[in-house]
């Protein structure tokens, strides 16, 4: 489950100090890069689930775990 669908999660990274990445991912912002996220834009399913468990979009998804 996802920060979008989980709000203990999503509080749990606000109190840590990520409230604005938090923020970003709610908007469908890539918290990384600033651009506009989607899962349709995901390439398999362990980007999808990436993308869904902290909004990062497949782009940096690529650069972060390369």
């Amino acid at each position: 489950m996802g920060i979008k669908d989980n709000p203990v999660k999503r509080q749990l990274l606000i109190d840590a100090g990520m409230g604005d990445m938090v923020k970003k991912a709610m908007l469908g912002i890539c918290p990384l890069c600033g651009k506009p996220a989607s899962i349709e834009d995901c390439r398999d399913d362990l980007s999808r689930r990436e993308f869904a468990i902290a909004g990062i979009c497949q782009k940096c998804q690529d650069e972060v775990f390369e």
